[in-house]
């Protein structure tokens, strides 16, 4: 007893984060002995709910994954409330030399009942009708019994999966099990010797000519095709085939609809080699769904990301639950030239790539032939580029496997006390460029790809080469926001770039700083990591690396970069494409974003949009009319229906802990296109929020006009030398001062 008080009373630091939602905390200075794996099992059993203060009877902890860096040990822990999953809440011990030192924190004491009041039939049944417009007393689904945070506390949910449309279909779904009310949900496809092979070392635009390399770990039973050998711990970490039209269909609701077929076709023993040099199409931009080159790009590409984590010194590093040994099916597959059904009778080339977790729908629908099932890494054969050819694609895409692997961060968007917050999505996009730019050791993701798409989608060029994005970017947290994960994360891309350059010029090499972003991530507990949440993580993970001196430097970054600036919020006078909102829960498509509400003492159910607006009012202005068009992502005909929320001096605040939820602001501005905001007062800052009563979506064309509509006249007061202090470029500035009434002026 005495010894838990010791170890209770020990340095306890809390990061309060933003939002109504659990505080995350660090328990530093602690001397927990664990002798073997035994003894960590019985710790973690024993001692670990005590320690982080919930009821050791109805929480368990257990064993999600460990990994060890350089001596020092993760281990990850899951938890359950009587015997239900929660989702999303994790605590990671760290040890060196078997004892337990630090202890990072996401799990608290709550308390609900766990029998459902709604089944999951009834819960499927509401949700599958409305988002796929299909009627049927039975949808084909699969489902889990889960415990979610939502809403300032912890709900009892059915995590709901249907029956994909299509390979880009991860979505699933949370459904109160009391209430049977949508709690949201997301989407989890995120969206790029004889073993001899020649590859283009990054992609074809930037390394112009082809080399000859050693595959590695291609296997002796496998008929020569590109498949991983059994390693030390029976399991295969790579599989990489094609996907060829044959004629295959699969079948969706009664409906037949074409699919490509995965099909291993690279052959050392046929071939003598993997050297297949048929890319002239890939390399000039026209579409070939057959090549084999592509197929063995991806393995060569998955491979060396890999094999390069695993040289870092993380001995234990394994991916996924299903990616261990074990497991039947336990490799990462690699898919090349794949092509999505465009009718029912045919196939079309995919502008994209996606990494998806193991799931079984897909399997059923897309592998039920192939020889291998398990997390898949897909690389579409698109219209002007071969996804596969491009090898920062493939770490991106990998760099998701990665995330999702030891940082656990969720594909949703969460409510909070801004409205809803994407923060995790786009720490989780900034997080796998990250591992593009670690690899091929330039901030340019994507020079092919981009080559081909470039000048059609008005892509800027950085230096001789364009980019699908670029991680020596100016762009900030809350300021450069547009509510679109990858665009979001650029911020969190180019802070990682730039604290690698200043360890660079520090003497630190990439390896180093790459070895401390796995720890980093490493030691995240909580899936709804926001960007204040994760500079907290990376100051605290300085503290144990070789880095440790590089903690003021990081910090500076992280600041300049905006990290440490609660309110989402960005400036309505600076342009932007488009803001973007998630939908309400009564439209077919994307699980809803939304919150019920009560405002002007009318309850309704509404999606806020991912970050709020300020505008610092000028002189001689009183009224702001914001203007802007509506518009679907999906291309239906519905549209989004935005209102608007102002709120002087603060943001717009929504109070999570009551039902409807209770909303802080001054004005509710309602309109179609167009929106005024009128009795501003001068030199003040007012917030402005967007709510959408419609299906997801965006607004684009935005526009503001000021004016000055009362009726007393106003005049900008013109300062004389006496008010300012005279500088070299205030004599250059002879121009007169504009005094006249000031009526509108409009800016894009």
């Amino acid at each position: 007893m005495k010894k838990l008080f010791v170890i209770l009373m020990s340095v306890f630091t809390a990061l309060i984060l933003c939002g109504n939602s659990v505080q995350q905390t660090i328990i530093k200075n602690l001397d927990l002995k664990v002798e073997n794996k035994a003894g960590l099992l019985k710790v973690v059993e024993e001692k670990i709910p005590g320690i982080v203060s919930v009821d050791g009877t109805n929480f368990k902890a257990e064993m999600a994954f460990s990994n060890k860096v350089r001596g020092i040990s993760f281990h990850k822990l899951k938890w359950t409330y009587r015997g239900i999953p929660i989702e999303g809440r994790y605590t990671v011990l760290q040890e060196k030399e078997g004892v337990i030192f630090k202890i990072h924190n996401h799990i608290t004491q709550f308390d609900i009942e766990t029998k459902p009041t709604v089944d999951k039939l009834t819960a499927a049944k509401n949700i599958f009708s409305l988002k796929y417009q299909i009627n049927s007393s039975q949808p084909d689904f699969i489902s889990d019994l889960v415990i979610v945070e939502r809403a300032g506390g912890y709900r009892l949910a059915w995590k709901i999966r249907f029956r994909p449309e299509s390979m880009l279909d991860g979505r699933f779904f949370y459904v109160d099990a009391h209430t049977g009310k949508s709690l949201g949900g997301g989407n989890f496809v995120m969206s790029l010797s004889e073993n001899s092979a020649k590859v283009f070392e990054t992609n074809p635009i930037r390394d112009r000519d082809p080399i000859t390399v050693e595959l590695p770990w291609v296997a002796d039973d496998a008929e020569g095709k590109l498949t991983a050998k059994l390693d030390e711990k029976d399991v295969r970490k790579i599989v990489a085939t094609n996907c060829l039209d044959l004629g295959d269909t699969m079948e969706y609701y009664g409906q037949k609809y074409p699919r490509c077929t995965p099909t291993q076709v690279a052959n050392k023993y046929e071939n003598g080699n993997f050297i297949y040099e048929d890319w002239d199409k890939g390399v000039a931009f026209k579409v070939d769904a057959e090549d084999v080159y592509s197929e063995v790009s991806v393995y060569y590409h998955l491979t060396k990301i890999y094999n390069y984590i695993l040289n870092l010194g993380i001995t234990d590093f394994t991916h996924l639950s299903c990616h261990r040994a074990g497991y039947d099916n336990n490799s990462i597959i690699g898919v090349s030239n794949f092509q999505m059904p465009s009718s029912a009778t045919s196939l079309a080339p995919m502008d994209n790539a996606f990494y998806s977790p193991h799931d079984p729908m897909f399997a059923e629908m897309f592998f039920s032939d192939f020889e291998y099932s398990g997390d898949m890494i897909v690389l579409g054969q698109g219209t002007r580029a071969d996804f596969a050819y491009d090898g920062d694609v493939i770490y991106h895409e990998f760099g998701h496997a990665i995330v999702e692997s030891v940082a656990g961060l969720a594909y949703a968007s969460f409510p909070d006390k801004y409205g809803y917050s994407n923060e995790s999505l786009a720490l989780n996009e900034g997080m796998a460029d990250t591992f593009s730019f670690i690899i091929s050791g330039d901030p340019c993701l994507g020079e092919y790809v981009s080559e081909g798409f470039g000048a059609m989608y008005g892509m800027e060029k950085h230096g001789e080469f364009y980019c699908l994005r670029y991680a020596d970017n100016e762009n900030l947290v809350n300021e450069n926001f547009y509510g679109e994960s990858h665009h979001d994360g650029l911020p969190a891309v180019s802070a990682h770039w730039k604290m690698f350059k200043a360890a660079q010029a520090e003497g630190y090499t990439m390896d180093d700083f790459a070895e401390f972003f796995m720890k980093a991530l490493m030691s995240v507990t909580r899936s709804d990591l926001q960007f204040q949440g994760w500079a907290e993580v990376i100051l605290s993970t300085l503290e144990e690396s070789k880095m440790a001196d590089m903690h003021d430097a990081f910090e500076e970054i992280l600041t300049e970069k905006n990290f440490f600036e609660e309110i989402r919020a960005r400036d309505i006078k600076k342009p932007v494409q488009y803001l973007m909102s998630g939908g309400v829960s009564n439209y077919p498509g994307a699980p809803s974003s939304s919150l019920p509400v009560e405002i002007d003492e009318m309850e309704m159910e509404v999606a806020p949009m991912y970050v709020q607006l300020y505008y610092d009012v000028p002189e001689c202005v009183d009224t702001l009319v914001i203007s802007g068009t509506p518009a679907t992502m999906d291309g239906s005909s519905s549209t989004p229906r935005y209102n608007l929320l102002a709120r002087k001096d603060k943001p717009v605040i929504w109070d999570l802990n009551d039902i409807p939820v209770k909303v802080k602001y001054d004005d509710f501005i309602t309109g179609t296109n167009e929106w005024t905001v009128k009795k501003l007062e001068p030199g003040k800052r007012y917030y402005l929020q967007f709510i959408n009563s419609g299906p997801e979506g965006l607004l684009h064309s935005i526009r503001t006009t000021e004016s000055w509509s009362s009726k007393d006249e106003c005049e900008i007061e013109e300062k004389t030398d006496d008010d300012k202090e005279e500088t070299d470029e205030d004599i250059l500035a002879d121009d007169p001062v504009d005094t006249d009434k000031k009526d509108t002026k409009s800016s894009g």
